[in-house]
């Protein structure tokens, strides 16, 4: 599992030393050594909200850069809760981990992505917005 850092406040979101640390060729060769022939490394992207593709398409820009040609040996899929526009999903498709053909062949019907109206997650950031919205419940255990 790595986790990267999104700061959305400049340009290349993805770039700064701690998501360089991490997303090296070195370090993706040495966890897959097979993934140069037939087999292909599997990434799996989460994410809560999506509102654009904006932030996975910078997170595919970055990884390309930062992977250099051992990106051609990456499969990259991507899993979210829930955005607001249907055709987010339309335009994600490619690499929404639903439209996987190892995921497909062994589950008939799959459906991951939610496309949804609600406004907050329970954790109170706004589907819309992604922003955290304010308290209005009580405070009690």
């Amino acid at each position: 599992m790595i986790s990267l850092w999104a700061r959305r406040s400049q340009e290349k979101y993805f770039h700064n030393p701690i998501n360089n640390a991490q997303i090296t060729p070195e370090l993706f060769k040495a966890l897959a050594p097979t993934a140069v022939g037939k087999r292909r490394l599997r990434i799996l992207v989460m994410d809560d909200i999506v509102g654009t593709e904006r932030t996975f398409n910078q997170l595919l820009d970055y990884l390309r850069e930062r992977l250099g040609d051992f990106y051609e040996h990456v499969d990259v899929r991507f899993v979210f809760l829930f955005t607001s526009r249907e055709e987010t999903v339309q335009d994600l498709r490619p690499y929404l981990l639903s439209q996987d053909d190892n995921i497909t062949r062994s589950f008939k019907m799959l459906e991951l992505e939610a496309v949804t109206g609600k406004s907050d997650l329970p954790y109170r950031k706004s589907i819309h917005f992604g922003s955290i919205t304010p308290y209005y419940g009580s405070r009690g255990a």
